[in-house]
């Protein structure tokens, strides 16, 4: 859509406080603020106007922007520190199931742990005291 500059950034604001109003889950807004940028195409100085005349949704913009951007970075966090314990967790197994069996296991085996979750890969280590056979240990599920 084509408007002058002036109703463009009217529009532009215009969607903006009507996303706030809303939408509340910062992660829906932030797709929706690409959504509006992209579509919008403001120019640098249709940038500069709309944060002149409409100081309140810039500022809250701003401010949701930056919570949603924290809230991600956080969520990023836990995401990667639980994958270094899965990883860290599967590393562990793979060295024990060498030492107990003699060899490095296959890689269908080696497939298998990696995708296993945390609880299933501490499950595994513990089995490893006990059990005779890679199966054995395979074969056996967290709870059971």
């Amino acid at each position: 859509m084509r408007y002058d500059a002036y109703d463009k950034v009217a529009v532009y604001a215009q969607s903006m406080r009507r996303l706030l109003s809303l939408e509340q889950r910062p992660d829906k807004q932030l797709k929706y603020i690409d959504f509006i940028d992209i579509y919008g195409d403001l120019s640098e100085q249709e940038q500069q106007q709309y944060q002149r005349d409409y100081p309140e949704e810039e500022h809250a913009m701003m401010g949701r922007l930056a919570r949603a951007r924290q809230e991600g970075w956080q969520e990023g966090q836990r995401e990667g520190v639980s994958a270094g314990i899965q990883c860290g967790a599967a590393s562990v197994l793979l060295a024990q199931l060498k030492l107990k069996f003699g060899s490095e296991v296959n890689h269908r085996v080696r497939e298998q742990i990696n995708r296993a979750d945390t609880d299933t890969l501490r499950h595994w280590s513990e089995q490893i005291l006990s059990a005779q056979q890679l199966q054995q240990i395979l074969a056996s599920q967290p709870g059971k």
